[in-house]
C-alpha cells in the first residue's frame, strides 16, 4: 500500500508537470494507490492544501534554504507537502512531518538531498518567517498564493480592498451544497434521508430546494435514489433567474456535466424539453447518466459545438449560455487555476462572445437567455454582454427585481464567485 504523503507528492507533480486537472489527477492517484479511510483523507488534504498555498509554501522554503539554483521537482513537492504539515496542520507532530519527508527522499533517486530536506524543515520549525503584510503585488502573491497577473486584474476590476476580500474568501473551505430533486422529493425529506445515513445536512434559507451537507454523498441511499445532485448556490440562483417553467423548450449550450440542465428540468417539473449539448462525447455521457440517475426524462443530451448554429434544433423559450471561462470564481474548489498563464485566458472573451451570439439565434421572440460564467474578470463578463447588446439590436436587458440585469456573486459571501446576465429577445 502506498504512503498517503507520497501519493500526494506524485499527484502534485502530475498537476505541475503534465498540466493535469486537480480533481481528475487526485481521483486517479487515490484509486491506483490502494489507500483507504484516513489515508485517503490525508492524501486529499495534503494535495489540495499544497495547491491552495503553493506560493506561500515556496516563500517558507526559500527563506529556510541556503542552497541556490533549481530544486528537483520531486524534492520541491516533498518540501511543500512537509511545510504544509508544519505550518497548517496542527494535528501532525513536527517530528513526524520531518521524518516522513526524509524517508521519502532516501527511498527516491534523490537520496543525496535527504540532509538538505532535513535542514530546511528544521529551520522552519525553529524560525518560520513572518509573511509580508504590505499592499504590494509581491506581498499579496505570497499571502494568498496567487499569480500577480490575476491579482492585478482583480484590483483593476474591483479595487484593492475588494480584491483582498475575494482572495481571502477564495481560501476558505468550500461548503457542499445540494439541489433537491423536487420531482421526487421535498427539501425536508432529503434532509431527513441524509441524516438517517449519518450525514450532517440542513436546509438553506432563501434558496428554494437547496441543502448544505457534510460527508460522503455517493454511498447514501438518497444519492442512489436520485434525490439530489451536487450544485453550488450560485448555479442554483442562476437557473432560478432563467425562469424555466412547465412545457417550455430550453437549450443548455455548454451543459456538461449537466448540473444546470438538471436543475432547469426539475424547475420545469420534468415536462417540456431540455436540450443539453456539449462538444465532447464523453462529457455528453455524463449528462445522460446524471439525468438517468435523477429520473429526468425531459432531458436530451447530444454532441454539439456551441459556436456553430444548428437550425435543426429549432427555437427555444429559454437559452442558457454557461460558457467556458478562466474559473477565477471557483479557485477554492480548483486551486490550480491560480497558477495558469494569462495567455490561456486572453483568448476566452472572443470564444465567449461567439457562443453567446450563436446561442441567441435559437431564442424565440420574447424568449429569455442567460449568459453565465464562474469567473470574476469583467473582460469575460460585463464586457462580453455589453458587446453583444451593442451589436444585436434585436435583444435587450431583462432586469431582475432590483432593476439590474447583470449580477456578480462573490466568494466571500458564501457562494462560488459567479456572474450571470439576463437578456430578452425583443
Amino acid at each position: 500500500m502506498s504512503n498517503a504523503r507520497l501519493v500526494a507528492v506524485r499527484a502534485l507533480m502530475s498537476v505541475s508537470l503534465d498540466d493535469g486537472y486537480s480533481n481528475i489527477v487526485l481521483d486517479s492517484a487515490v484509486r491506483s494507490s490502494g489507500l483507504v479511510g484516513a489515508d485517503v483523507s490525508l492524501a486529499s488534504a495534503l494535495f489540495y492544501g499544497v495547491l491552495d498555498r503553493k506560493l506561500t509554501l515556496d516563500y517558507y522554503i526559500e527563506n529556510a534554504s541556503s542552497r541556490s539554483g533549481k530544486i528537483p521537482d520531486f524534492v520541491r513537492e516533498v518540501l511543500r507537502v512537509s511545510v504544509y504539515q508544519l505550518v497548517y496542520m496542527d494535528r501532525i507532530p513536527p517530528f513526524a512531518a520531518v521524518n516522513e519527508a526524509v524517508k521519502m527522499i532516501k527511498k527516491s533517486k534523490f537520496s543525496f538531498a535527504a540532509g538538505y530536506v532535513n535542514a530546511v524543515l528544521r529551520n522552519i520549525i525553529r524560525n518560520a518567517p513572518e509573511l509580508p503584510d504590505d499592499d504590494s503585488l509581491t506581498s499579496l502573491e505570497i499571502r494568498y498564493s496567487c499569480e500577480q497577473w490575476i491579482i492585478k486584474r482583480l484590483i483593476d476590476d474591483y479595487g484593492q480592498d475588494e480584491t483582498e476580500l475575494i482572495l481571502s474568501g477564495a481560501m476558505d473551505a468550500p461548503t457542499t451544497y445540494l439541489r433537491v430533486n423536487s420531482h421526487k422529493c421535498s427539501t425536508a425529506g432529503l434532509v431527513n434521508e441524509l441524516r438517517s445515513d449519518g450525514l450532517l445536512a440542513a436546509k438553506v434559507e432563501n434558496v428554494p430546494n437547496a441543502v448544505c451537507a457534510n460527508g460522503a454523498l455517493e454511498p447514501t441511499n438518497a444519492y442512489k435514489s436520485g434525490l439530489f445532485h451536487v450544485q453550488d448556490l450560485a448555479c442554483q440562483m442562476c437557473c432560478e433567474a432563467l425562469e424555466p417553467s412547465e412545457n417550455m423548450r430550453l437549450l443548455d449550450c455548454c451543459s456538461a456535466p449537466g448540473g444546470k440542465a438538471f436543475t432547469c428540468a426539475e424547475l420545469m417539473n420534468n415536462t417540456g424539453e431540455v436540450v443539453a449539448r456539449d462538444i465532447h462525447p464523453h462529457r455528453v455521457k455524463l449528462i445522460a447518466d446524471g439525468a438517468k440517475r435523477l429520473m429526468l426524462s425531459n432531458i436530451t443530451a447530444s454532441v454539439g459545438d456551441a459556436t456553430e448554429y444548428d437550425s435543426a434544433l429549432g427555437e427555444f423559450d429559454r437559452v442558457l449560455c454557461d460558457v467556458p471561462c478562466s474559473g477565477i470564481g471557483v479557485i477554492r474548489r480548483k486551486p490550480d487555476i491560480k497558477y495558469k498563464s494569462p495567455e490561456v485566458i486572453d483568448a476566452l472573451p472572443q470564444l465567449q462572445y461567439e457562443i453567446l451570439a450563436t446561442g441567441a439565434k435559437y431564442l424565440k421572440i420574447g424568449g429569455v437567455l442567460i449568459y453565465s460564467t464562474c469567473t470574476l474578470f469583467k473582460s469575460e463578463n460585463e464586457a462580453v454582454v455589453s458587446r453583444f447588446l451593442s451589436e444585436h439590436s434585436g435583444f435587450e436587458p431583462y432586469p431582475f427585481a432590483d432593476g439590474q440585469y447583470m449580477r456578480t456573486l462573490m466568494p466571500q459571501n458564501g457562494t462560488d464567485g459567479f456572474f450571470y446576465a439576463r437578456i430578452k429577445r425583443k
